[in-house]
């Protein structure tokens, strides 16, 4: 449908080629108009892109998950991201840079990797406006497993991606009462800032079945209700130990320096000194 161009659909896999030049065939690559770098997986609001082979455009639209198009190295064709590297049976990942906690965090969001899985944070992880965080778990597929920060920070946050309830760095971290979920040994960064409605918390956004050990939480935290410096609402046995808070907390609602809620859980050997 393009003039000078023949385009194609693939019985396969469903996907547009142009034929430019024959019998030289491309897919459409979609380039952000404004800035001319490659759009996200992610899309932002209202951003166009243009192929940069043909006059084709591409409106995104908020809170649209388009799909990652991995290669053999699990690295994405389109926006360059990677999903961490597993052990043999996937039950255990390990994360060393902001994307490949971004990606890990869609995946979970889509229910394309299992929730009950282990987290091994390996260095500090920056996030910016061009990569926010996504929390990670939501409330349809939420984190099970055992996270360990192995005290590393997590900064650079200004935002989340599709998220205004739950928000922390986990969103949902919900176990059994066999199994609880674990999250250890995080840093929340003082210059972060996260900003939603229910649920807000440095650590985790809310937490049911949970053990949270080990972790720190300072920057600004603001939301409509519930928002805690370590967990923004605790749900039935949350266990919060040795952690701390300094985080700026605003709210017109129900808010602690630690953690809201908490029926049937309890905090030991944690202190707060929050505002």
């Amino acid at each position: 449908g393009v003039k000078g161009t023949n385009r194609y659909t693939c019985d396969g896999c469903g996907k547009d080629s142009l034929e430019i030049i024959m019998p030289s065939h491309t897919e459409h690559s979609w380039i952000v108009s404004s800035s001319g770098q490659k759009a996200s997986c992610m899309s932002n609001v209202g951003k166009l892109s243009r192929c940069e082979f043909c006059p084709m455009t591409s409106i995104e639209h908020d809170g649209v998950l388009k799909e990652h198009d991995f290669d053999n190295n699990d690295k994405c064709k389109v926006c360059g991201l990677s999903m961490p590297k597993s052990n043999a049976d996937g039950s255990v990942y390990e994360v060393n840079t902001a994307g490949e906690m971004r990606v890990l965090a869609e995946m979970i969001s889509i229910g394309r990797v299992s929730g009950n899985i282990g987290v091994d944070i390996k260095s500090d992880l920056v996030f910016n406006s061009n990569l926010p965080m996504m929390p990670l778990g939501t409330p349809d597929h939420p984190f099970q497993g055992v996270l360990n920060g192995n005290g590393h920070r997590i900064r650079g946050i200004s935002n989340c991606y599709q998220s205004t309830d739950c928000l922390g760095f986990v969103g949902v971290a919900k176990g059994t009462l066999q199994a609880h979920a674990v999250v250890a040994n995080l840093i929340f960064d003082g210059e972060n800032n996260l900003n939603g409605d229910a649920c807000v918390g440095g650590i985790v956004g809310y937490a049911e079945n949970c053990d949270i050990l080990n972790c720190a939480s300072f920057g600004t935290l603001e939301g409509t209700n519930y928002v805690g410096g370590i967990v923004g609402y605790a749900d039935l046995q949350v266990s919060i130990h040795h952690c701390a808070s300094a985080a700026n907390i605003q709210t017109k609602g129900t808010w602690n320096p630690i953690e809201c809620g908490m029926p049937n859980g309890h905090v030991l050997n944690s202190y707060r000194a929050s505002t």
